[in-house]
């Protein structure tokens, strides 16, 4: 009877004791993310995301000192450069105890930047800048704890930018003009990831994409030489500030 009992008293413990060691056994390779309370997220997944923010084409400011060459009148100059953006992407990326490595895409929408001059007799002239853009970038994150990581992205950006005139030229002129500077430019991006759960996350986020500066508005009812359109078809650089949900699918 003893020995019946001893039998299964060591039975018993060998079971406790393996209970316990699965415990702790740290997850590897599963087919999605998963993780314990306090420990890294590990596995592979593909991703969902989605950004809201504020920033646009980075087009210089317009000079708006100066008086119309008829009259000592200043124009009327409004300028609108910055508004909302927002972003769907999607990628993968592969979990490594306090690291994370992949790819992302993304389509981004930027706000128009607008120029609006106004001479004292009414004439109108605008210049208009829109443009989007679709980024393949690498992925690279560093988590300094189980929920919170920091993030590097970099890649090329194809930009689709156009770039409108109307209005009159520096001797009187009408013109209206329209094209597009479309490119492929470098993009990089960097942010913050906190992570309430294995599959949600929540993006902090800025991204830049290079560019050249165009020149700077001068109105053409001024009277002296001012820019030619195609010193205002440049292609702009970009930048956003952004908040982004991200999903694990």
């Amino acid at each position: 009877m003893q020995a019946k009992l001893s039998t299964v008293t060591v039975s018993c413990l060998l079971g406790i004791l393996s209970t316990s060691a699965l415990a702790d056994v740290t997850y590897s390779n599963p087919t999605a993310p998963v993780a314990k309370s306090g420990q890294y997220i590990q596995g592979s997944a593909p991703f969902v995301l989605f950004n809201l923010g504020v920033g646009g084409l980075m087009t210089p400011d317009a000079n708006s000192n100066w008086n119309n060459s008829f009259s000592s009148a200043p124009d009327t100059v409004s300028q609108t450069d910055a508004g909302v953006t927002y972003s769907l992407g999607g990628g993968y990326l592969w979990y490594k105890n306090k690291f994370a490595y992949g790819v992302e895409a993304d389509y981004n929408f930027y706000p128009t930047s607008d120029i609006t001059d106004i001479n004292n007799d009414g004439n109108r002239t605008t210049l208009d800048y829109k443009a989007s853009s679709i980024d393949l970038m690498a992925v690279g994150q560093y988590f300094v704890a189980s929920w919170a990581s920091f993030q590097l992205k970099v890649g090329p950006a194809y930009v689709m930018q156009n770039t409108s005139y109307n209005g009159v030229d520096g001797s009187g002129n009408p013109v209206n003009q329209s094209a597009n500077s479309n490119r492929v430019a470098p993009a990089f991006g960097l942010g913050m990831g906190f992570y309430p759960d294995p599959y949600v996350g929540i993006l902090l986020g800025f991204r830049y994409i290079t560019g050249t500066q165009p020149a700077t508005y001068q109105s053409p009812y001024q009277g002296t030489a001012t820019p030619t359109f195609s010193d205002y078809n440049k292609g702009t650089p970009l930048m956003d500030f952004d908040l982004g949900v991200t999903v694990n699918i």
